[in-house]
């Protein structure tokens, strides 16, 4: 059995990950919960919490955190999360924005 350091971000984020993995959002989103509170500028974490709120169908939190993710880095994961979760909500000025965004990352490339 693995134990966990309760003071660990890094092994949160870890246990975190392997939960989505098995498709366990819920204490997925429980565990990148803990990072942020141990660390709220832990790389990746709004998207990682966007991504569980959006598998467990909580659109507006997954709206939240993935703007949030966007105002510390460009990122086509986040463009494309977004665009599926606004489309999922009838926003699509919204939607056809972030396509757009993502769009333009992959051009710059």
């Amino acid at each position: 059995m693995l134990k966990l350091d309760p003071n660990s971000a890094d092994g949160h984020a870890g246990m975190a990950a392997a939960l989505s993995d098995q498709h366990r959002s819920a204490e997925a989103l429980e565990e990148y919960k803990r990072v942020a509170a141990m660390n709220p500028n832990y790389q990746g974490l709004n998207f990682n919490i966007g991504l569980e709120q959006a598998r467990l169908g909580l659109a507006d939190d997954a709206i939240a955190s993935l703007l949030k993710q966007r105002e510390v880095a460009d990122d086509l994961d986040t463009e494309n999360l977004l665009t599926e979760v606004y489309t999922r909500k009838g926003m699509q000025r919204e939607a056809d924005d972030a396509r757009r965004r993502a769009a333009e990352m992959i051009e710059r490339k």
